[in-house]
């Protein structure tokens, strides 16, 4: 849940996404709107602020700037990272659509002897590549609770918004069963690991732990993949379950891990509801990542579209022989919000990510 500190940072954003709803993104409505709310957005002068900057860009005189917008716009979207598995670790940030050279093995130093050469070492380049793609949320609301000057609307409408954007993201990147669109999406860091790369789990006792935890650690060992670099993404149930699981001595085995994080063998732990399989409630799995290998790449641009007089399919994927749920939003007194940001993610050519698959706990 949102905190009220988080809330507080974020409500300019939020009021500001509200009345673009609202207003189906005409930013010269949405500005006379927040001048008859002037007494409730007292407390958020830089709403005032962006919608004049959104309308003088839009003017003959170009006075605005949508860079004003994007900013704000841009302090939703950072607890939106903050809150995402990605946003959490310390990624290889790369330019977008920009070639690169990366070392892919690295140069090795000498002491060296009065009078003697030095040794010599190569370097092992690679070309890496991370092109964009667009990642939106679209989320439909009432007209009540738009027009609803009520703080808990706000606030209702931030989570929703938050919420969606996370569970989304956070699915993309470590379902393993979901691979690479070409011109359309990014597949998941551990879609296509094979080999030693993929672990299946021999059980939840500690013992069966034990082992399997040694096997997804072992590729790690003499790659380019660091142990002292890596993460461990697991569910909260994992987490919960690994807390509670005690030695032969009747210690725990693991008294630095639980619900919420913390540590596995010393390596950080970061929990997600992404690692419980889709539709198969019992079944999570965890990975193991060297947030270096994972190249990420995103840019500043965020657009932001609403509509009022659209038809919508409610359902994104109906069944064989079934119509599609199809609902307008100018009878059923709706309002439909979509924000796209140009992000991609893709884990780099020699591996750092292992999977252990099949848990059942």
């Amino acid at each position: 849940m949102l905190s009220d500190f988080e809330f507080n940072k974020v409500q300019g954003a939020v009021r500001f996404l509200v009345l673009m709803t609202l207003f189906d993104a005409d930013p010269v409505q949405a500005e006379a709107a927040c001048a008859g709310r002037a007494a409730i957005y007292r407390t958020t002068p830089e709403v005032v602020s962006a919608f004049k900057a959104a309308v003088g860009w839009l003017g003959a005189g170009g006075n605005g700037s949508v860079a004003q917008v994007q900013n704000l716009v841009g302090t939703f979207l950072q607890l939106v990272r903050a809150r995402t598995v990605r946003g959490r670790l310390p990624l290889r940030l790369m330019p977008p659509n920009t070639s690169m050279l990366a070392i892919g093995s690295g140069a090795a130093a000498a002491f060296l002897a009065e009078g003697q050469p030095l040794r010599i070492s190569k370097l092992a380049l690679e070309r890496e590549t991370v092109a964009l793609f667009k990642l939106g949320a679209s989320l439909v609301w009432t007209k009540e609770l738009l027009l609803s000057s009520n703080p808990l609307a706000e606030r209702a409408f931030a989570q929703a918004l938050l919420d969606c954007c996370v569970a989304y993201e956070d699915l993309q990147f470590l379902d393993p069963g979901i691979g690479p669109v070409a011109g359309t999406s990014p597949g998941s860091i551990t879609y296509g690991l094979t080999g030693s790369d993929v672990v299946d789990s021999s059980g939840a006792g500690a013992t069966e732990i034990r082992a399997d935890l040694k096997r997804l650690f072992a590729p790690f060992t003499g790659s380019d993949a660091a142990l002292d670099r890596a993460y461990v993404i697991l569910s909260a149930q994992s987490a919960v379950h690994l807390s509670l699981l005690c030695g032969e001595d009747g210690g725990l085995m693991f008294p630095k891990i639980g619900a919420r994080g913390g540590e596995i063998c010393g390596v950080p732990a970061v929990v997600s509801a992404a690692c419980t399989l889709a539709g198969s409630p019992g079944e999570n799995f965890a990975v193991l990542v060297d947030p270096s290998r994972v190249l990420y790449s995103e840019s500043p641009a965020v657009e932001i579209e609403s509509a009022s007089h659209a038809t919508l399919q409610m359902d994104s994927a109906p069944g064989d022989g079934e119509q599609p749920l199809l609902v307008s939003l100018w009878s059923s007194g709706l309002k439909a919000l979509k924000i796209v940001k140009p992000v991609s993610w893709r884990l780099a050519a020699g591996g750092g990510c292992t999977i252990l698959r099949g848990m059942a706990y």
